[in-house]
């Protein structure tokens, strides 16, 4: 299991010196996870393995994608392990998750086990759509939609980033303003305004630093794929130009010509209108006016992507019901002091639509017959 399953789909972002989330699910952690009981630090009341109890372990419930996990589901690559891989595990659990002999690490055949999960190449991002490098606009909006949402934030997003570290739109100001610094080599900032070089996330999509510097951990992404070269040199101009924040519409600006989520999925809703609305309702608000005009997130409305329960709960959004969602009379009303988002121009009438379609047809998180991410 260990040999078959785990190393070529897990260790390579829970592994090593520093893995992601500080859980390392190799070989050598059988009795933290098992003997130990090792909880899960998503939902800390639950084991991760829960010998005989498949039901009861969180690990199940994250490569399965129970609806009560916390985060994003495993593999974080986007693409689930097969039908046949998840019952081996949950066989495994089931039967006592027992040990066994190292000779059981080549039972599954493999003799090179591969060290890279399957995922679909840099250029295409997960989900679909295309990327155009020359034509993304380096700006944090350009740069958060067509490289940091494509490749990063199904880690580093939601209410559990990996390894703590969030880089979600809403998360300008705590980067960018704030200095955050990294956590794998303190003394630097992940972005240091006007000198890529000094930046760590420039030496984690690279590699090593510019002189050969290396890095703490993997490299990222940590599919193990590195980003296109041109990607790479799209982050290293916005941060040489600054790491302006500069406006909404620059996230159009890299060409996608298919949607990263199904039309009329949630996650579809929020990319394409609703992304905006996180520099003030998100649970860290980037907007330079919070706190001084008005606290955020306003009314305590939490609208960013991993917020979808929150949202719609028949109050903000009610399925079915645009006239009666709270959402959508703030994101069409005629008064521009009450109009969201606010003191920002109104949503084109192309998001309206979006949203108006998505609560009339029940407001879905995924529609039915479509595999969303």
């Amino acid at each position: 299991m260990q040999a078959n399953i785990l190393q070529p789909f897990c260790t390579g972002c829970h592994g090593g010196a520093s893995p992601l989330a500080g859980l390392s699910w190799e070989v050598g952690q059988y009795t933290a996870i098992v003997t130990n009981q090792r909880m899960s630090t998503e939902i800390p009341a639950m084991r991760e393995v829960n010998p005989g109890n498949p039901d009861a372990s969180y690990m199940i419930w994250k490569i399965t994608g129970n609806p009560d996990i916390s985060g994003v589901r495993m593999p974080a690559t986007g693409i689930p392990l097969s039908q046949t891989m998840i019952d081996v595990l949950t066989q495994w659990v089931r039967d006592g998750a027992p040990l066994g002999t190292p000779a059981d690490a080549t039972s599954g055949g493999t003799t090179v086990p591969p060290t890279v999960p399957p995922t679909v190449p840099p250029t295409v991002p997960p989900g679909g759509g295309t990327t155009t490098p020359s034509a993304i606009v380096p700006t944090w909006y350009g740069v958060q939609a067509n490289i940091l949402q494509r490749f990063c934030t199904q880690c580093h997003g939601g209410t559990s980033p990996l390894a703590g570290l969030s880089w979600e739109v809403g998360q300008y100001a705590t980067i960018v303003t704030n200095g955050r610094m990294s956590t794998e080599i303190p003394t630097m900032r992940e972005v240091q305004t006007g000198n890529p070089d000094a930046s760590y996330v420039m030496w984690k999509l690279r590699g090593q630093g510019p002189a050969g510097q290396a890095i703490v951990g993997q490299r990222m992404p940590a599919t193990g794929i590195p980003l296109d070269p041109a990607l790479i040199d799209v982050m290293a101009r916005w941060i040489d130009s600054g790491a302006p924040l500069g406006i909404p519409a620059d996230a159009t600006s890299g060409g996608t010509s298919v949607p990263t989520f199904p039309v009329g999925s949630w996650m579809y809703v929020w990319t394409e209108s609703l992304q905006v609305c996180t520099l003030c309702h998100s649970r860290t608000p980037s907007s330079p006016r919070c706190g001084r005009d008005f606290s955020c997130p306003p009314k305590g409305v939490v609208l960013t992507a991993d917020n979808y329960n929150g949202v719609v709960d028949g109050e903000e959004v009610r399925p079915g019901r645009p006239d009666n969602s709270e959402l959508w009379e703030r994101v069409t009303d005629n008064d521009p002091d009450d109009r969201m988002p606010f003191g920002m121009p109104p949503l084109s009438q192309r998001q309206l639509d979006i949203i108006f379609n998505w609560i009339s047809n029940g407001a879905p998180l995924c529609p039915a017959g479509e595999v969303c991410p």
